[in-house]
């Protein structure tokens, strides 16, 4: 080789290296504005209720992020993997929470229809002590109209109650002045 090719060489092997941080650093502008594009459309998803989607667009990103060593990224998807597993969670809890109140609220009605206002309550009132922990539980519209018709069936049922035990007191009392009249006759 010559000292001009050897110089060529040396200078093509330069600008190849020169290219190739050229085009790592457009590469890596790419991935950063293809990682803010993905991200966008993950949040749209989850928005919409589509967790599959917004898993995979999510999984994209974490790939990206790993080729071209962004840590930030993966930490954030972390995150965002998490509040997914807490919205499906919390589906599933609310599905579950439908199901069971369904059956509730067809054996209250039963039980109400029987005058069994007592075993309506104690139904209700196992109902809600199962999911106590659940901070969302009686926001669910089903359930809320359930816990309202359960406080007024049951606070019309202890009056009911109270109106009866005045009814027997004032029966008692009759009764008794009727005795005392009797007794002043004597």
């Amino acid at each position: 080789m010559t000292k001009k090719e050897k110089k060529k060489k040396k200078k093509d092997k330069k600008e190849s290296e020169e290219k190739g941080i050229a085009g790592l650093k457009l590469s890596k502008f790419d991935a950063l504005t293809k990682i803010d594009e993905l991200t966008n459309l993950a949040h749209n998803y989850k928005m919409q209720g589509n967790y599959e989607e917004a898993i995979r667009t999510s999984g994209k990103i974490v790939e990206l992020a790993l080729q071209f060593d962004l840590p930030s990224y993966i930490k954030e998807q972390d995150e965002f993997l998490k509040s997914i597993a807490k919205e499906v969670q919390k589906d599933h809890i609310i599905r579950e929470i439908m199901e069971y109140g369904e059956k509730v609220i067809k054996q209250f009605n039963e039980l109400v229809e029987e005058d069994n206002i007592e075993s309506a309550h104690k139904l209700v009132k196992a109902f809600k002590e199962k999911y106590v922990e659940i901070p969302y539980f009686d926001k669910i519209p089903i359930i809320n109209e359930l816990i309202e018709r359960e406080n007024k069936t049951w606070i019309q049922y202890k009056s009911r109650g109270s109106e009866i035990v005045e009814k027997h007191k004032k029966i008692d009392e009759k009764e008794e002045f009727l005795d005392l009249l009797k007794e002043l006759k004597k």
